[in-house]
């Protein structure tokens, strides 16, 4: 007899709720604006939270099906007690750890379980995606930021005190800029959505003439230039872009070579809006890897997600049903 869950996927611009089958089969299906959590109000951000819930809970397709109890993948640093115990941001030594997991579970009487979206997103590949039957993976959620996940053995890498999984911060260039989270050169501002814009509005203040495309495309404003642009351009041939795009590419993947050196994956998967872009930002991981990397290990598959916004809610549901030695 199946069994049903409900998902939850609380990044850092939506919030995504579902019920999902422990085959993964996605039952229904919502998506909301993230408020409070940009902002780290969180009082605001709990409030949205548990109406979203209980309007889903109370809807007349959910009411249907026995629910297992929810799973949250909840963007930010999560301990294993289901507590946000810090952010991705300026440091702050005084922050107070917020019993996410405690709050919802008294809330609405169930089991739940909390983990990091990114962590959530590469379970749900590792399950039913495109890492299904693989045991040992690496996955990078490339798109505002950059997350990820390490799979062990089957076993999500928790780490000490949770923040296994946080590849945003890989060290890929130690001289360089400082990241606001006090961490220096790290990929996540070169390869994330947000550094590829960065990078490619610098490149074209410094040189108009060659973003003379890219300044098409943003009405001829600088700051207007995005991302999305960016590989709208490398598409279309312009020569600047797809030097931004091989660029950030190669920064994303010595951070995927350092983590074959670490734990030797079987597989490696990007997943989140960025890559979304498919082959213009995969070859250029892959290049890496078959190229610098140790030689025995150069074969490691690179591979595009295959549950694209769905990821998050399947992976977070799944650990309703993951046997304790796969989440712990």
């Amino acid at each position: 007899m199946s069994q049903y869950a409900v998902g939850i996927d609380s990044g850092g611009t939506n919030i995504r709720i579902g019920l999902i089958s422990d085959q993964g089969e996605v039952i229904q299906f919502r998506k909301e604006k993230n408020i409070g959590v940009r902002q780290l109000d969180f009082d605001e951000f709990i409030g949205h939270l548990d109406q979203m819930i209980q309007d889903f809970l109370e809807s007349e397709t959910v009411r249907r099906y026995p629910i297992a109890g929810i799973g949250f993948g909840c963007s930010g640093q999560i301990n294993r007690n289901g507590e946000i115990f810090g952010h991705n941001r300026e440091p702050d030594f005084g922050f107070k750890p917020i019993p996410i997991q405690s709050i919802l579970s008294d809330r609405f009487h169930m089991k739940v379980k909390v983990i990091n979206d990114s962590q959530a997103a590469i379970f749900g590949e590792g399950k039913f995606g495109v890492g299904k039957g693989y045991k040992d993976i690496v996955g990078f959620t490339v798109g505002t930021g950059i997350g990820g996940a390490v799979i062990v053995d089957g076993k999500i890498c928790r780490g000490g005190i949770g923040l296994a999984g946080h590849l945003g911060f890989l060290i890929i260039n130690y001289p360089g800029k400082m990241s606001r989270a006090g961490v220096p050169g790290v990929v996540e501002d070169i390869a994330s959505g947000t550094g590829i814009t960065d990078i490619a509005q610098q490149r074209v203040k410094n040189n108009p003439e060659s973003g003379a495309v890219l300044l098409k495309y943003s009405g001829g404003l600088v700051d207007q230039i995005t991302c999305p642009m960016v590989f709208e351009a490398a598409r279309n041939g312009d020569p600047l872009a797809n030097e931004i795009v091989e660029d950030c590419g190669t920064a994303l993947g010595y951070a995927a070579a350092s983590m074959v050196h670490a734990v030797n994956p079987e597989i490696i998967i990007l997943a989140g809006g960025v890559a979304e872009q498919g082959d213009l930002l995969l070859n250029p991981v892959r290049k890496v890897i078959q190229n610098q990397v140790i030689w025995t290990a150069r074969n490691t598959p690179v591979e595009k997600a295959q549950l694209g916004e769905t990821a998050g809610v399947i992976g977070a549901a799944a650990l309703l049903f993951a046997h304790e030695k796969e989440y712990q």
